[in-house]
Order: C-alpha cells, then sequence, then structure tokens
C-alpha cells in the first residue's frame, strides 16, 4: 500500500480497530490522525513524525511514551481517555505543541512539571479531572497561554496553586474555572489584561475582587450558579456580555459597566434570572440608551445594535411612557417622523408558567398599516430552571429590557408618515416541533428620536443611510423569517381603547 501522499487519515469511530499498519510509517506527509471513539487501542500505534494534528479521544490507551518524536506537533487531544493515568514528563520534549486537551481524563491527578517546557502552547483543557494541584512553575512559564480550562476540576477542593500563578498568565483571553470549588479568588485577578472571556459560575466565593474592573478588555463574564455571591464590585467598562443566572444570594451591584446597553456592539447582553433578592436601580441605564442612541445617530453608525438585560422584576419602570397588559400598544399618531431613531421596550413573564426543559423567548412586531413589517427578540434561552425559594414564591416574574435596532425596517422609509403602529409582546416557547404562543403580563414601549431637529425636511433616504446600509445586509433573511407572518389580518389587533 503506498501511502506517500495521504496527509489527513481519520478512522474515528472504528469500533474494532486496534492497531495501524506498518505501512503507515512510510507516509511523509501525513499530517492529521483521528482515531477518536477506537475503543480497542490500548497503546499508542507508531505515529509519523510529520504529523502535526494527532486525536487520541475516547480510546482505551493508558500512557504516551511512544510519541515523544513527534517533534512538530502542534495538537494533541486526548479528550475522555478514562484509562490514561499520566502524562509523562516528557511531554515537555513536543516544542512545537499549540494544544493540548485532557478534558474528561478523570484519572489525572496531577500535572507533570515538564509542562513548563511547552513554550509554544496557546491551549490547554483539563476538564473534569481531579487535579487539586499543579507544580509551582508550571503556568507562569507559559508566556503564550492564551485559553485555559480546568472546569470541573478539584473534585470538592480548590486548585489553589493555579489561581496564585494565574497573574503570570499575560496573554490569557480565555479562562474557564467553573465548578472549581473556589471560595476566594486572588485580588491580583486584574493583572490579566488580555482577558476577554471570564467564566467563574458554579464557585464558592462571596464577592469578586475589585481588580476585576481592570479587566479593560473583559467581554463576557459567566457567574452563573454562585449561590454565595452576595455583591458584585465595579466591573470593566466595556464588558457587555454578561451571565449571573441563579445567584440567589446576590443583593446588590455597585455598576452595570457604563457602556451597558450602549448602542456599541451588534448583540449585549446581562442576565440576572432567578437572582430573587437583587434590587437593581436602573436610572442611569435608561439614561443612557436614549443619551447614546442619538450619538449613535449623529455618527452615522453603520451597525444595527442590539442589547437587552433580564433580572427579577414585575413593574414596568416609569421611563417608557407606553405601556399594556394586554400586549399590544398602539403607537401615538405622530410616532413616525424623520427623526425616529429606534424603539426600546420591556415586557414582564414569569419563568414559573413553562416548562424547564422548553426553549422559551419574548419576543415582539412592529405593525404599520395592519402589516408587520418586522420582529425582535429580547430574549433567549434554550431552557431554563424553575427555583423554588421563598424568594420566589409570588411570581417568578421577570423583566425583560432592551432594544434592537433590526427592528428599524426598510418600509419605514417609504411609510406614510401618518401610517399607524402597533407593536405586539409575546412569549413563544416549547420544542421545535410545536412551538406555542402566549401573553406576556405587561409590556412597555418608548421611542427614541434624533434631538437634532434641524435637517428634518431632508429626504429621509439621505437622513438614514446608516439605517438603510445596515438594514439592506439582513434583508433576505429578514424577510424570509416575516414571509409567514404576513396573512395575519386586522382583526387578530385588539381594539385600542
Amino acid at each position: 500500500m503506498h501511502l506517500s501522499s495521504l496527509t489527513i487519515l481519520s478512522l474515528e469511530n472504528c469500533l474494532k480497530l486496534e492497531s495501524l499498519p506498518e505501512s503507515i510509517g512510510g507516509s511523509e506527509n501525513l499530517r492529521v490522525v483521528i482515531l477518536s471513539n477506537c475503543p480497542k487501542i490500548e497503546t499508542v500505534p507508531y505515529i509519523p513524525g510529520s504529523v502535526e494534528e494527532l486525536y487520541l479521544d475516547r480510546t482505551a490507551i493508558e500512557e504516551l511514551l511512544p510519541l515523544v518524536h513527534l517533534s512538530t506537533l502542534l495538537k494533541l487531544s486526548l479528550k475522555n481517555c478514562l484509562r490514561l493515568k499520566s502524562l509523562p514528563e516528557s511531554i515537555g520534549k513536543f516544542k512545537s505543541l499549540q494544544c493540548l486537551y485532557l478534558s474528561g481524563c478523570s484519572k489525572i491527578d496531577r500535572l507533570p512539571d515538564g509542562l513548563k517546557n511547552l513554550k509554544a502552547v496557546e491551549e490547554i483543557e483539563v476538564e473534569g479531572i481531579g487535579i487539586t494541584d499543579i507544580p509551582s512553575l508550571t503556568l507562569t512559564c507559559l508566556n503564550n497561554l492564551k485559553k485555559l480550562s480546568f472546569l470541573r476540576c478539584g473534585h470538592q477542593k480548590s486548585p489553589v496553586s493555579l489561581l496564585s500563578q494565574l497573574p503570570a498568565c499575560h496573554k490569557l483571553k480565555h479562562l474557564n474555572l467553573e465548578d472549581c470549588y473556589i471560595e476566594v479568588l486572588p485580588e491580583n485577578l486584574g493583572e490579566l489584561h488580555s482577558l476577554t472571556f471570564l467564566y467563574l459560575g458554579g464557585n464558592n466565593f462571596e464577592t469578586l475582587p475589585e481588580s476585576i474592573k481592570e479587566l479593560s478588555k473583559l467581554y463576557e463574564l459567566g457567574l452563573s450558579d454562585c449561590r454565595k455571591l452576595k455583591s458584585l464590585p465595579q466591573l470593566p467598562d466595556k464588558s457587555l456580555r454578561m451571565e449571573a443566572k441563579g445567584c440567589t444570594s446576590l443583593e446588590t451591584v455597585s455598576g452595570l459597566p457604563t457602556q451597558c446597553l450602549s448602542m456599541g456592539t451588534h448583540n449585549e447582553e446581562i442576565s440576572f434570572i432567578n437572582c430573587f433578592n437583587l434590587e437593581l436601580n436602573l436610572t442611569d441605564t435608561l439614561t443612557n440608551i436614549e443619551r447614546n442612541a442619538d450619538l449613535w445617530f449623529s455618527s452615522g453608525g453603520y451597525s444595527l445594535p442590539k442589547a437587552s438585560i433580564c433580572y427579577p422584576g414585575s413593574e414596568i419602570p416609569d421611563w417608557f411612557p407606553f405601556t399594556s397588559q394586554t400586549g399590544y400598544i398602539e403607537l401615538p399618531t405622530d410616532w413616525l417622523n424623520d427623526d425616529l431613531i429606534c424603539f426600546a421596550f420591556c415586557a414582564v413573564a414569569s419563568f414559573r408558567d413553562y416548562e424547564e426543559a422548553e426553549a422559551l423567548q419574548v419576543r415582539c412586531f412592529l405593525v404599520v398599516n395592519e402589516e408587520i413589517v418586522s420582529a425582535s427578540c429580547l430574549f433567549n434561552e434554550e431552557g431554563h430552571e424553575v427555583i423554588e425559594s421563598e424568594e420566589a414564591i409570588e411570581s417568578g416574574d421577570h423583566l425583560f429590557l432592551g432594544y434592537d435596532y433590526e427592528i428599524m425596517a426598510l418600509e419605514l422609509l417609504t411609510a406614510s408618515l401618518d401610517s399607524k403602529g402597533y407593536m405586539e409582546f409575546f412569549v413563544e416557547h416549547g420544542s421545535n416541533n410545536c412551538r406555542k404562543k402566549s401573553e406576556v403580563k405587561n409590556c412597555g414601549v418608548r421611542l427614541l428620536y434624533a434631538k437634532d431637529k434641524t435637517a428634518t425636511t431632508v429626504e429621509r433616504d439621505l437622513r438614514f443611510p446608516n439605517v438603510i446600509n445596515a438594514c439592506l445586509s439582513s434583508l433576505y433573511m429578514g424577510s424570509k423569517i416575516l414571509a409567514h407572518h404576513q396573512h395575519r389580518k386586522r382583526r387578530d389587533w385588539p381594539d385600542p381603547e
């Protein structure tokens, strides 16, 4: 068998495969070998020295000694190798290794000191194993490390040594320490200046270190199910996504990021689902929505910002002048004019009204002259937990608040200024094969207008170049989504009082 030109060998899911043929040694151009889910492979077969990516996931191997000749290896994946007990010190000889995956190797309880020699490594995943300590020099020597995941590590003991070494990883962008039994985070956490994604959910600390505000590049922060967390300090200004679901002891937030709901990105999202002890003051945030909308408009922004925040509550803020308990809001007669930028909206619904395993969306339609011209999703959850607690007994209501510039359909540019407008809010839930529609308990709308009134005589297609350019990019998909709604007739709408 001539395999000299072979570059990729994939034998994944070969359940009876026990070894590779000797002829594989002549494959001088082989770059990728995939032996994942070959449960009868108990020893590492000979792999040509040219291989750059090796996948041994879910095999029965117990040691890695035959691999030290792979001097050009870039990626080594050993996920769910349940019989693998340890890594050899010779792992440090993989000078080119960039990615090491050990998740699910439940018998490994310690990482070798040889890891410190992996100068090129950028990603390490050791999820779901019993490591409670690592050599003191390991992380401090990995100067190129960009992603580190210790999800579900520790087995009821916090990896203390790991935490103390984290600030040495100056290039670290992605850090996952979920479910690691962490009670106290290092005060110098803020020294991870490159950190972009930080996941700390399921731990036992009561607060975050004040230095977290120094993480200037932090984009996403995960804190879900930190049930002892009582307060949040000032967060980084540009942190745009935060999930703190199920933080049942959380009472105070020193301040949401100043960029919260800032029109600065396509998808800002903050979730305080089931945080029933939280007292949240959104006065400044709501004021910023209107101010930032005007700044976005005057700068000619070409993006279509989208943002939402969800938290326990049942009262629509007074900032929303148009409210309804029917799910339908009729817009004022002069709602459509050349200064209209967008809408801010909110709705109240309870997770307790729906099955936990159900996907759930809080949505709204914009209706102009009896036709649905666009739609928005205030909240999207693939499955939710209904917490039974004294705090949640009354209703479990949550308020969903935000804006979505994609709701500014192109039809608004040509619609008559005296067009009638309505908004419909509803909850869509159930499986993909059986989607159901339910009413919200309350809803509100605020129209956002440009403060500069000097250009109202300019043609609308010139006054809204940002809306036109941004909408055109998603027009095709939007028209497909809305097409099946267009058959709805005026009789579906209640008579306004």
